[in-house]
């Protein structure tokens, strides 16, 4: 049995969700870095060496930024703003369900290829005050498809390896949006979509018997998860164009295991 906790510090980044212009610069939410966790345990087959593992992530960013100007509004069809206050959120869960085998390549390295299944529930939700006008959207994916990749490690001597691990996800799901501008303009929408989610690690690892730790890099990108739309003008509602905004995690990562 091996059980690990992963203490993660991403940054996460969202395209498509600027909310306004002062000065000729485009307003974004001011990301900045959350705390977030991870967990997983693996257990031998009785089969062949083969090893199966089950593993969650979860994080979740709030962020708040105001801004004073006079500018022009990105979402809203007011013409010009003198103040804007912004909130966005994220919500994600992330569960996998994967075998995994390692083979010794030579004496100081291993590559353990691994697949199986996954699933995702991802909520990014955007709120605009532009004092007089009120927007509130919600874009929400949640899919299940399944999970491949593989894991590298070299040994460098004295109990400490380089660990490589990059893995691809491919989800079938359905979107769900929700926009309100201040009881103006009113979406719902609902329709299945296929999203992937693209992951990197790369890190370093120190043993002790039954112990490890790990210190590592990651990157997790989902392309095109942004789906909130916006109207072209308010004379021509239904006349609507999407993001397709992609969403990225990139941080660093701290785990601890144990071998039982």
């Amino acid at each position: 049995m091996d059980a690990q906790v992963d203490a993660l510090y991403f940054q996460a980044r969202e395209n498509g969700v600027s909310y306004g212009i002062i000065e000729e610069r485009a307003l974004d939410p001011s990301f900045d870095s959350r705390f977030g966790a991870r967990v997983r345990l693996s257990a031998p087959t009785s089969h062949d060496c083969w090893e199966v593992s089950a593993q969650f992530l979860h994080y979740h960013a709030r962020i708040k930024s105001r801004q004073r100007g006079s500018g022009f509004p990105n979402w809203s069809h007011l013409t010009r703003f003198d103040e804007v206050f912004n909130l966005w959120r994220l919500h994600l869960g992330m569960g996998d369900l994967f075998l995994s085998h390692s083979w010794e390549v030579s004496r100081c390295f291993s590559l353990t290829p691994f697949w199986g299944l996954t699933y995702a529930m991802i909520r990014h939700k955007l709120f605009v005050d532009y004092q007089t006008v009120e927007l509130s959207m919600k874009d929400k994916f949640w899919g299940v498809g399944p999970l491949f990749g593989f894991l590298g490690r070299w040994d460098f001597g004295w109990n400490v390896s380089l660990f490589s691990w990059w893995a691809y996800r491919l989800l079938y799901g359905e979107v769900y949006l929700h926009q309100d501008e201040a009881k103006i303009i009113k979406l719902f929408d609902k329709y299945p979509k296929i999203q992937q989610i693209i992951e990197a690690r790369i890190g370093l690892q120190w043993c002790y018997k039954w112990f490890y730790a790990r210190i590592g890099f990651e990157v997790v990108l989902f392309p095109s998860i942004n789906q909130l739309l916006r109207c072209a003008d308010l004379s021509m509602v239904g006349k609507v164009y999407g993001n397709q905004g992609d969403l990225s995690l990139h941080g660093l990562s701290l785990g601890l295991g144990i071998k039982f």
